[in-house]
């Protein structure tokens, strides 16, 4: 939460956001799992359900989280807010971990959901601790993943591995407008880049994993 009041405009843009981040995160991720079950193969069905999964769980908690603002630090919805933000990190690496070879993927997506649910019980259950910390470890899994999926990306079609890593981009600046809390329309200029990685990892996905099938 910001240290300053917002004012009713600042609310009312990130409010917009966030109704676009849910619009879109219903929409695009019911036509991502329809055209992985027209594609007719188990994998792409499940990773495009597990990515959609993290995609809608953590816009529904940013936006009960922005739209209620608790004034205490330690509230469950601010909580389950950072807490859901490592459930969709590790659910954007899914869909390319299990492209994998068949005892890698196991290794890749083990490690991932561990580090991910590990962070996620500490937002929960210890929260207030590890506050600057935790905003590291954010970055360091999404990085740290595309670091353990190196050799998958580098066979994925040009144009998904682009967008794969403009979306890291957009999430790693974004972080820059999270922690400026001075600045006017913070929250939605942050929110904003978030939408935007995400849409540009849902294409990557769609391009690279659904459709990308032997």
């Amino acid at each position: 939460m910001s240290a300053r009041s917002i004012t009713r405009n600042e609310y009312l843009a990130d409010m917009v956001v966030h109704a676009a981040g849910i619009v879109f995160a219903l929409s695009a991720g019911a036509v991502l799992i329809v055209i992985a079950g027209v594609m007719g193969r188990a994998t792409p069905i499940v990773t495009a359900s597990i990515y959609c999964f993290g995609l809608l769980l953590m816009w529904t908690a940013s936006l009960l989280y922005n739209a209620i603002r608790p004034a205490q630090r330690t509230s469950w919805l601010r909580r389950f807010d950072h807490a859901s933000i490592f459930i969709m990190i590790a659910g954007s690496c899914t869909p390319f971990a299990l492209m994998g070879a068949p005892g890698w993927r196991i290794v890749a997506v083990s490690v991932l959901w561990t580090l991910a649910l590990t962070a996620a019980g500490i937002k929960l259950f210890l929260p207030g601790r590890y506050e600057k910390l935790m905003i590291w470890m954010y970055l360091a899994l999404g990085w740290g993943g595309a670091a353990i999926l190196t050799g998958v990306i580098a066979e994925l079609p040009t144009g998904s591995a682009v967008l794969l890593g403009l979306g890291g981009v957009l999430y790693s600046v974004g972080v820059i407008f999270h922690v400026w809390d001075g600045l006017r329309y913070q929250n939605a200029v942050w929110h904003v880049f978030v939408l935007a990685a995400a849409v540009c990892h849902y294409a990557s996905i769609l391009s690279g994993v659904v459709l990308n099938v032997a």
